[in-house]
């Protein structure tokens, strides 16, 4: 739309330009044309000259010398219009020119600008996507890897009971810092009030296990676990009151 705007303009000063270096050259044939009267003339006044100087011979003489000047007058003022039509002609013309091209590059700056950020983002998301495929990766390695986090999500009501050593603990402590956004780190700094069993507690809700799972890891029965979750939410500070304590850990990031 601008680049529109911008030829019109032009069009219209380039016929105006046409229009004038057209009355110039008109007004140059004058002159021409005005030159032959005086050379005519010019050779008219010899004839006389060679006649008697009679009164009339004088006045003649009289006149087309003046007429002389004048059209010599007439023809320097033609000759300046014309050529300063001409030169105000080829400026405008240059300033046109330059306005375009000054125009062009900005056009080619802002292209290749727009250019240079759809390859930035376009690399930004590649990185992005390589940076998800890895964790992505890690964490199933992890999971494969870390019996006990396997063996924690795969029970089922054909589990009776399932033992949890201290090593057991440690290895789904670092589970969770390794796929769940650092999860154990961010609840200790949160909660440096939280004992282990509050700690070990909200581990296993991370994992988003059932009251049943939960109750099969510490062998009592299943309402006993939401007896315990209201326990444990009463001994941590800052924990809305609308919210359960199954709900605020799973949403802490």
């Amino acid at each position: 739309m601008a680049e529109d705007i911008a030829i019109y303009p032009s069009l219209t000063r380039d016929a105006a330009m046409k229009r004038l270096l057209l009355y110039t050259v008109m007004l140059i044939l004058f002159a021409c044309s005005s030159c032959d009267v005086y050379e005519h003339s010019d050779k008219r006044l010899k004839a006389l000259e060679q006649q008697e100087q009679t009164e009339e011979v004088v006045q003649q003489e009289t006149y087309h010398k003046m007429t002389k000047d004048w059209i010599m007058m007439l023809y320097c003022c033609l000759i300046i219009v014309g050529v300063g039509a001409i030169v105000c002609y080829l400026l405008i013309i240059w300033r046109s020119a330059k306005m375009e091209k000054e125009i062009d590059d900005e056009r080619k700056e802002r292209i290749q600008l727009q250019e240079d950020y759809e390859q930035q983002l376009a690399h930004i998301s590649e990185r992005i996507k390589d940076k998800e495929k890895s964790l992505t990766m890690m964490s199933d390695y992890i999971y494969n890897h870390l019996s006990i986090a396997s063996k924690l999500v795969g029970i089922d009501e054909h589990t009776r009971t399932i033992r949890m050593t201290d090593k057991d603990w440690l290895e789904l402590e670092v589970y969770l810092n390794t796929t769940h956004s650092c999860f154990v780190e961010l609840f200790k700094t949160r909660h440096p009030e939280a004992s282990l069993d509050v700690l070990r507690f909200c581990m296993l809700l991370r994992l988003e296990l059932s009251n049943r799972q939960i109750a099969t890891v510490y062998h009592i029965a299943e309402k006993s676990i939401k007896q315990k979750a209201y326990l444990y939410k009463e001994q941590l500070a800052n924990i809305p009151a609308n919210m359960s304590l199954r709900a605020y850990v799973i949403s802490l990031i």
